[in-house]
């Protein structure tokens, strides 16, 4: 085996993550549930609480959006930084949708409640389509590992 190809099947190989596939994943879940909890909440909150929900949904899909950036600029180094970049930047997230859903509440004096929750929502749903998109490409780039009877353990085992 050439040291190229070795490298194709290290975990310092680049993550096969694209920004097409991300959005491919986030934006029609996203819109669906948006599109499906706008009546509940109209009925609930009238047209005030629906345009909380599209705020809270722009706040948060930007988020991930920018994030996804973040995760493909990094998938492109090596699967180990896309993980890191992820991990970190999850956690960073958690601060930043709350403190941009604040702020669009302050400009656009938005219905707290409905704001809340649909920030709420959002993020959570958001939050667990982005670990799948990520976990299917790790996956993925394990196979391409293992099938070549690789392994990172430096005895050879798993």
């Amino acid at each position: 085996m050439t040291a190229e190809e070795d490298k194709k099947l290290s975990q310092d190989a680049p993550l096969a993550l694209s920004y097409g596939g991300m959005l491919r994943w986030i934006l029609p879940s996203m819109l669906s549930l948006a599109i499906f909890g706008a009546l509940p909440t109209f009925l609930v909150t009238s047209w005030a609480g629906v345009w909380a929900e599209l705020g809270a949904g722009v706040v948060v899909i930007s988020v991930m959006l920018g994030n996804g950036v973040l995760v493909v600029a990094a998938a492109r180094k090596s699967a180990r930084d896309a993980s890191v970049v992820f991990s970190a930047s999850s956690w960073i997230r958690m601060f930043v949708c709350p403190g941009l859903t604040a702020l669009a509440w302050l400009i656009f004096d938005l219905a707290v409640m409905p704001l809340g929750v649909w920030m709420l929502i959002f993020y959570l749903s958001g939050l667990a389509i982005e670990c799948a998109w990520i976990v299917r490409a790790l996956r993925k780039h394990v196979r391409q590992f293992d099938a070549a009877g690789k392994t990172d353990d430096a005895e050879g085992g798993r």
